[in-house]
């Protein structure tokens, strides 16, 4: 399934690779360039430029662009390539947590396929600076795996009970739209 759900990613989305960096993700790029200290992922960034602050605090974004920026530099095809990755761990995260809830493969393998290829995904692959959006993602369906698996299965409860609180926290500092996540856990209780 992996591979499936690599190779439809890469005929949707996989134009992405031959794209450059849009508006602000120069800023984000700036910024990575200025990090010194781990702690400096934490800082909320004025951008360069007077007229424009950008003012969010996602630190997973910045790890992003920082790790980014030692590996690339300025070629944005790996930061491409990595974002591709990421949709495609989300995908197969969605489709063991469907199997799992549902108990059937084929719900998992019809759930991951429609998020694939949902035109809505082409944004934040296209634009990096949006990358918080994936990476809430990703975090979001790991802690929605992980819960299942801690409350639903009789080994190795702690375990993904820890995964589930540390990937919710994570998607909180990725974007804070992933805020909700406590709510989603208490209600699939």
């Amino acid at each position: 399934l992996p591979i499936l759900l690599a190779a439809l990613v890469l005929t949707v989305d996989g134009a992405a690779l031959d794209t450059g960096f849009y508006g602000d993700d120069f800023i984000w790029l700036y910024n990575a360039s200025r990090v010194q200290a781990p702690l400096d992922l934490f800082v909320i960034h004025d951008a360069p430029f007077a007229h424009y602050d950008m003012g969010f605090l996602w630190p997973l974004s910045n790890l992003f662009f920082y790790v980014g920026w030692h590996l690339f530099g300025l070629e944005p095809a790996g930061y491409h390539a990595v974002a591709l990755g990421l949709c495609v761990t989300t995908a197969w995260l969605l489709s063991r947590w469907v199997t799992d809830v549902s108990g059937r493969f084929e719900a998992g393998v019809v759930a991951s396929v429609a998020f694939v290829v949902y035109p809505g995904h082409w944004e934040p692959t296209i634009w990096l600076a949006s990358i918080g959006e994936v990476l809430a993602g990703l975090m979001t369906m790991l802690c929605l795996h992980a819960w299942w698996r801690c409350r639903w299965h009789a080994t190795h409860r702690l375990a993904w009970g820890a995964v589930a609180l540390a990937s919710m926290v994570a998607a909180a500092l990725a974007k804070e739209s992933a805020l909700y996540l406590p709510v989603v856990l208490t209600l699939i209780d």
